[in-house]
């Protein structure tokens, strides 16, 4: 577990200490944060030095003077105060911008009607209050500014959202249960809006959570790497690891711990959600995000890709659900078996060409998991010529045993590519029997893995036929 020391009576760490994974948007030049802070202030509304940070980010702006984000991604625990920092920035917005629709939606009508009332409770602090002509309850939830801004509420499970135009603000509440669908009726209610934001708020996904959204924004941003892309991704959570009874670490994944957030309120929400919801919702800890499948891994790159003039034997392998493809390659060098990645790109479309390509021209040996997402494009590897070994399930398990003993003992290396080592992050090892394998947590891809595992296996074969040559 991650060492720390304990919280002063006030936590006083910036965003970058905070967050466990801070990824920011491109081509930032400025903020409109201090002037919301102002406003804010103004208002009797203060921040710790986290969510001064948070906010900077979310406002951040481009050299357009727009938004340099237009979707910002936050997972984060539950009473953290995250209903306090966007509901602060949206009021001060709201203010600032006579006009200005928001829509703060949740997907459960409890979730949606507790947001509501706390923000209601925002609305009629002294100062506030005198800018808030309404707070219609019922089934029409509203916090409504007399300058003709307003922030609706309402929940996802009964249909909130469609049928809005020009809206400024969409916060999507519990974005960890989020279809597509739901997105798709909101999203383009901002689309006339020149300066638009979209916030999703949640925290990591149970696996009967219809998650893909979230999961996938979240794998994109973290793919994508920080100042790569449109999107702001904050996520604060617990260490991977991290022991639920560590009290003394329980300011590492809620930064308003002890100080607004006691012992006894994490203690009940531990009691109530159980010990593997309070890892979820309570500490942030995404599923795969736990001990390392392989430890060593990180100690065994070396410089340089995978050498091109070796032979290389393919590894080729796809996301559970069609949404990635992933080329390796192994070779067998002074150092031991060598893997590298060759190619990973969105969709399966492209895989045919591209490894029927890289075999013809490097004469490759290609090897499949027979009973591997990608076993729906085999008959289509065959089609285009392409000559597949595939390994079947009694051999995967004994490769992903094989690959475990050789990173251990050292006889399996690598260049230290990214999406390898994500992978393998986000690895967990199933029990199958007296055996194993690699699996996938929920929200997570390991298909550079599984291609880097079955590329590995394959060696001795090549090794054999190429003899002394190799």
């Amino acid at each position: 577990m991650k060492t720390s020391t304990a919280p002063t009576a006030s936590d006083d760490r910036p965003l970058s200490e905070v967050a466990k994974r801070l990824i920011r948007p491109a081509g930032i030049v400025s903020t409109a944060w201090p002037s919301v802070r102002d406003t804010c202030s103004r208002l009797g509304l203060g921040f710790d030095r986290w969510q001064d940070g948070a906010g900077r980010l979310i406002l951040a702006k481009g050299a357009d003077g727009l938004y340099a984000t237009d979707t910002v991604v936050i997972s984060i625990p539950r009473q953290v105060g995250k209903t306090y920092l966007i509901g602060a920035i949206i009021f001060a917005l709201c203010i600032a911008k006579p006009g200005t629709t928001v829509l703060w939606t949740a997907h459960r009508v409890k979730t949606s009607n507790e947001t509501y009332s706390s923000l209601k409770a925002l609305a009629r602090l002294p100062k506030m209050a005198a800018h808030v002509l309404a707070t219609p309850g019922g089934n029409d939830k509203a916090i409504v500014f007399r300058n003709g801004s307003r922030i609706l509420f309402g929940a996802r499970e009964h249909g909130f959202g469609r049928g809005f135009a020009k809206v400024s603000i969409v916060v999507f509440d519990e974005a960890q249960i989020l279809t597509e669908n739901a997105v798709d009726d909101m999203v383009p209610s901002t689309a006339t809006v020149e300066n638009a934001l979209v916030i999703y708020i949640g925290t990591p996904p149970q696996k009967t959570d219809p998650s893909e959204h979230f999961t996938s924004m979240r794998r994109e941003a973290i793919e994508a790497g920080d100042g790569a892309s449109e999107t702001l991704y904050i996520e604060i959570g617990a260490p991977d690891g991290a022991d639920p009874s560590d009290v003394a670490g329980y300011h590492l994944f809620n930064p308003s711990f002890p100080r607004r957030t006691s012992l006894r309120a994490i203690n009940r929400m531990r009691k109530n959600l159980g010990p593997e919801s309070f890892l979820l919702e309570g500490m942030g800890i995404w599923p795969g995000d736990g001990p390392s499948v392989m430890p060593e891994w990180e100690e065994r790159a070396v410089p340089g890709g995978v050498p091109s003039t070796r032979r290389l034997v393919l590894g080729v392998a796809t996301a559970a659900d069609g949404s990635r493809g992933s080329i390796a390659a192994a070779v067998r060098t002074s150092l031991g078996v060598q893997v590298g990645v060759v190619d990973r790109r969105p969709g399966t479309g492209w895989l045919v060409d591209e490894v029927k390509r890289i075999q013809r021209e490097q004469r490759a040996v290609v090897t499949v998991r027979a009973k591997g997402a990608i076993s729906d494009l085999v008959d289509d590897l065959v089609d285009a010529g392409v000559t597949v070994d595939e390994l079947s399930e009694e051999a995967y398990l004994d490769a992903c045993a094989e690959t475990r003993r050789m990173v251990r003992e050292g006889g399996l290396v690598h260049a230290g590519h990214p999406a390898l080592t994500r992978a393998v992050r986000a690895a967990r090892w199933q029990k199958v029997g007296q055996r194993g394998r690699f699996s996938a947590a929920a929200g997570t891809d390991i298909s550079m893995l599984e291609a880097a595992v079955v590329a590995a296996s394959n060696i001795e074969a090549d090794y054999d036929l190429l003899g002394s040559a190799y």
